[in-house]
């Protein structure tokens, strides 16, 4: 059992622009496993920005302590090597499958909004380029590269792909064959990595925003309802909570009772939308 302190040297693989954040090497829950998975998430963060879930994917949020993943993935490809140790990204392992575990999965939070977003070619690359290079260094196949939603189906969504036209099969053939295309009949081939100097990281942990994390109540069907989506909390209007149910999120009436049930089977992290009384 070890912290992978060879992520960084990983991540540089790929050509992208690589960003250490802080600490990043003594980061986590604890030691990891043999690493048997590699999981694939969108961190239902800001539509602004290039990666600014990094706060709450390193450092947590209320109710759930961080690290949420070993690296992130900007809009631009630039790849954030987060965590050395167990991340909280999977799962409460009594809900998964031991090789889809935290102590045996590592986890990329790639930045997107999780509601139908486009994906950059650039960040699709990095991702895609990132996956190889793990299952390279841990000794995996493409078919050990799987999605949040396909290890806990019934709860999450991620990565969603939609926009794209594509699904975690295509994902998977990218991975096999070292980069990302286009799905066209004609390959763009592979990115080149962007010459922009990487943003500047907070070198000590800040919580996120009272204003990011408080549930904000809006009306659908005459009931009232807030969301719980990806890794933090995230106040919806009317408009936007009908975008989020045609994106395939799940509506589900609970009582209080339930809701205190659900935060803790799920880490206080489903994909639902939780009707208030």
């Amino acid at each position: 059992m070890t912290y992978f302190t060879g992520l960084a040297r990983v991540a540089r693989a790929t050509g992208y622009p690589v960003i250490e954040v802080d600490g990043w090497e003594g980061r986590g829950h604890g030691h990891m496993g043999a690493v048997r998975t590699i999981v694939c998430h969108h961190t239902a963060g800001s539509s602004t920005g290039n990666y600014p879930s990094l706060n709450v994917v390193a450092y947590g949020r209320t109710g759930l302590k961080g690290p949420l993943s070993h690296y992130g993935i900007g809009r631009d490809g630039t790849i954030y090597v987060i965590a050395a140790g167990l991340c909280a990204h999977a799962g409460k392992d009594s809900q998964l499958a031991p090789a889809h575990r935290n102590h045996c999965a590592i986890g990329i939070e790639a930045e997107n909004t999780g509601l139908g977003e486009r994906w950059p070619d650039k960040q699709l690359d990095a991702y895609v380029k990132l996956c190889r290079a793990l299952i390279d260094e841990f000794g995996l196949s493409a078919n050990d590269v799987l999605g949040h939603k396909e290890i806990a189906p019934r709860r999450k969504i991620d990565p969603n792909f939609s926009a794209n036209g594509f699904d975690m099969a295509d994902f998977r053939a990218a991975v096999r064959r070292g980069y990302w295309t286009k799905p066209t009949t004609k390959p763009a081939g592979t990115i080149k990595p962007a010459a922009a100097p990487a943003p500047a990281i907070p070198a000590e942990p800040k919580p996120a925003p009272q204003e990011d994390i408080d549930m904000q109540l809006f009306k659908l069907g005459g009931a009232k309802y807030r969301l719980l989506s990806g890794t933090a909390y995230r106040g919806v209007s009317k408009s936007l909570a009908e975008k989020m149910i045609k994106a395939g999120h799940k509506v589900v009436a609970v009582t209080a009772e339930e809701n205190a049930e659900l935060s803790r089977n799920f880490n206080g992290t489903p994909d639902l939308v939780e009707v208030v009384k």
